[in-house]
């Protein structure tokens, strides 16, 4: 999750766009769990790619990284 601007985001893909996408949390209305597996994802890269210009970046997003 990031926080900008007061509010805060859950970092995730979206099926949809078939992107990765920040959700703003206060927007979530309802959730529903399902039974599908969701494939890995690189969530370092969706956090880089966020667009909320002002976002905190995680301390712990370094080790969320590939090793070289």
């Amino acid at each position: 999750m990031l926080t900008a601007e007061g509010r805060w985001y859950l970092i995730a893909w979206c099926r949809t766009r078939r992107a990765g996408r920040g959700f703003r949390l206060d927007r979530i209305a309802t959730a529903q769990p399902l039974a599908e597996q969701a494939e890995p994802r690189d969530l370092a890269a969706l956090l880089r790619g966020s667009a909320a210009t002002s976002a905190e970046r995680p301390a712990t997003l370094d080790a969320l990284a590939p090793a070289p």
